[in-house]
């Protein structure tokens, strides 16, 4: 602190005048203030200023800069009080300076970090409003600053954001942090760009926020999604027949038969095999081979019920889960089995190969607590036992007309 008279000569100089500036009080009383002062127009007596002290009203806040003995520049804020004799006339001048160099400082490194940061950095407040923004937003949304600043910052936001972004406000009105909030925000050219934000409230109302472009990031994860979804569902059907593979066969089947034993119902199995497929692949090549895979897993398919799991195994092997009273009817999938098989072998213009599928069944009671694979394997010997009476398998016809009305294949079947 320190006073001058109205000339500007220095009158008093304390202690904490003196740590700032580097003068001693000997030094610089009576000397003329402009010792203190780099340039003229940073003079504390400017006309206006000294007019203002004159006519006795103080000057509270003046940011200026200050030259101290070794000649460095101080960053100061000036607090000017006029002082009055006992007659009240304003004799002189009562300066408090303030040294906010450090301030300065890390203020000018605080807006070259923001001017500087590729993330979208600003401040806005709990009004709704933006009060400053970094050259990034510009960059990323295509408006210009003075856009952004004039509207309230829910009119950029997605409308289906809107409610999620103004709950996260509220928040921080009442002192709490945002973390990790997403919302998509309109571009210039009416896209949207999805941005992740931090921020941090003041008590003053004031919100520090960073916010991060997040577009291509969000485009991945909605890609790797869709590959899990695919890989999820490669990992259960059968990429040939579009059934349930193997796994995705006993995972239904156990939910299945959890359920069936908390009604206390049996559940009918059924085990079938597209007999002569080897003879198929190797007279005619592993292509006929595969449509006649896919063409028996069409007939299964429409053999059976919509709430019926059924299933390629592997090869030439399929499996079939009916629950819900599928006990009452086991004979009836297999007669419709082989009247569409009947159908298939008289197709005109006729197929190379006649179609024969045997099949076998097992009765799954859950007082018994027997496994998956266990009622499989009685079904599978059903329909061996049966296979080896009826000797079924797939026949080569040639591609004749005149073979057409003798195609003879059939569904073979047997349950236990």
């Amino acid at each position: 602190m320190y006073s001058k008279d109205l000339e500007g000569r220095i009158l008093t100089w304390n202690r904490s005048a003196e740590r700032v500036f580097g003068y001693q009080s000997q030094e610089i009383l009576g000397r003329h203030v402009s010792s203190l002062v780099p340039s003229k127009d940073l003079a504390e007596d400017t006309p206006q200023i000294l007019a203002q002290i004159r006519a006795g009203q103080p000057v509270p806040h003046l940011e200026t800069l200050r030259k101290a003995k070794d000649g460095r520049l101080i960053d100061v804020v000036l607090s000017i009080s006029p002082v009055k004799d006992e007659a009240g006339r304003v004799t002189s001048a009562s300066i408090i300076a303030r040294d906010v160099t450090e301030q300065r400082r890390l203020r000018r490194e605080r807006d070259r970090f923001f001017e500087l940061s590729l993330d979208m950095v600003c401040v806005a407040g709990t009004d709704g409003y933006f009060k400053q923004l970094n050259p990034t937003f510009e960059v990323i949304l295509g408006h210009s600053r003075a856009e952004l600043l004039e509207k309230p910052f829910l009119e950029f936001v997605h409308p289906d954001d809107c409610e999620a972004t103004l709950k996260q406000v509220e928040m921080l009105s009442t002192g709490q942090p945002m973390i990790d909030l997403e919302n998509r925000y309109r571009c210039k050219d009416g896209s949207y760009r999805w941005l992740s934000w931090h921020a941090t409230p003041e008590p003053d109302g004031t919100i520090y926020a960073l916010a991060r472009d997040v577009t291509e990031r969000r485009a991945t994860q909605e890609k790797l999604a869709a590959l899990a979804d695919d890989l999820r569902i490669m990992a259960v059907v059968d990429e040939l027949t579009g059934l349930h593979n193997r796994r995705g066969f006993n995972i239904l089947a156990e939910q299945e038969l959890k359920r069936a034993g908390r009604g206390r119902q049996k559940a009918l199995f059924f085990l079938a095999d597209l007999d002569g497929l080897k003879q198929i692949n190797d007279k005619l090549g592993h292509d006929v081979g595969d449509r006649a895979i896919r063409d028996a897993a069409t007939l299964l398919s429409s053999v059976f019920r919509g709430s019926d799991i059924v299933a390629r195994l592997g090869g030439d092997e399929f499996a079939i889960l009916c629950t819900a009273g599928a006990s009452d009817w086991s004979q009836a999938p297999l007669e419709r089995l082989e009247d569409l098989v009947r159908q298939y072998n008289s197709a005109v213009p006729p197929r190379p190969f006649a179609l024969a599928i045997s099949i076998g069944s097992a009765t799954y009671d859950p007082e018994q607590a027997e496994t998956i694979d266990a009622v499989l394997k009685r079904a599978d010997k059903m329909m061996y036992e049966q296979k080896a009476r009826s000797k079924a398998a797939a026949q080569i016809i040639p591609e004749t007309p005149a073979t057409v009305a003798n195609n003879g294949s059939r569904a073979t079947g047997s349950t236990d």
